[in-house]
Order: structure tokens, then C-alpha cells, then sequence
């Protein structure tokens, strides 16, 4: 099944009550993780168009020094001005079952192959509200910037 991200095209169609414009949505969707990209693969320094999907199933791209790091990440932003890159850190690659990278949450994983269930998750956020109060709280004692 294909996910579709809706765009203009639903908001012009939703104008028109009778809808009988919808068959011709299609024409203006991208199918989720299908969208052109610009990255790095594991093995090549030049960046290539690519997919989400083929990012996600391909190994991770190394670098060899903070330069080289901040230098293909400002190439990966120019390249992808339709984009907005997020940086989140992992321990590890964390793999779905079509093993794809996944960068989900350590909230929301439990172990390979297992969900947390509802009561771990509604406990894991409880911690996260107090930590949150607590670094607040500190953040105010001690009079660090951006705190009246």
C-alpha cells in the first residue's frame, strides 16, 4: 500500500464539493520516501539524487573528521533546500523488519523486534515531564541565560 502526502492539489480539490477533481490528485502526490533527495552513499565522497528508502536500506555514510562531517552536511543542505535536516544520535543503526534505518525514539523502542506497550510508554513520558521540571527548575536556580 502507498501512502500519499497531500498537498495544494487536496486543498483545490476540497474547494470543489463534488470532488471531481480527486481522480486527477494523483497527478500532483509524491508517494512517501519516494521523493528525490540528495545524499552520500556508503562507499562514494561525491553526493548523488537518491531516495528516503534507498538512504534508509543502504549503510551509513563514514566520514573521517568533524571537517569532513560539517563540510558534506553543509553540501547535503544546499543540495536539499526543500528539505529540513534534523540530527538525532543513536547507539545504533536500528533496523525495521524490511530493514530499513529507523531513527524512532529510544521512548518508543523496548528491544529488537518488540514495541513498548502502552503502560512503558505512559511511564517512559512521566520520567521525561519530571526531568523536564527538574532541568527547568535547576536551569532557573542557577540564573543561566534565557531564564527571568
Amino acid at each position: 500500500m502507498k501512502r500519499y502526502r497531500l498537498g495544494l492539489a487536496f486543498r483545490q480539490c476540497a474547494q470543489n464539493a463534488k470532488m471531481k477533481c480527486a481522480p486527477k490528485m494523483r497527478e500532483f502526490m509524491d508517494t512517501i520516501g519516494e521523493q528525490k533527495l540528495w545524499s552520500f552513499a556508503p562507499q562514494s565522497n561525491k553526493a548523488a539524487a537518491t531516495t528516503c528508502v534507498e538512504v534508509r536500506a543502504a549503510a551509513g555514510h563514514k566520514v573521517i573528521s568533524f571537517m569532513d562531517l560539517a563540510t558534506k552536511i553543509a553540501e547535503l543542505q544546499f543540495l536539499n533546500r526543500e528539505h529540513v535536516l534534523l540530527f538525532r544520535g543513536q547507539r545504533s543503526d536500528y533496523r525495521s523488519e524490511a530493514k530499513l534505518s529507523s531513527l524512532k525514539p529510544g521512548v518508543f523502542r523496548s528491544g529488537v523486534d518488540k514495541k513498548p506497550n502502552t503502560f512503558e510508554v505512559r511511564d517512559r513520558f512521566a520520567r521525561l515531564e519530571t526531568a523536564e521540571a527538574t532541568l527547568a527548575e535547576e536551569y532557573t536556580n542557577l540564573k543561566l541565560l534565557g531564564v527571568a
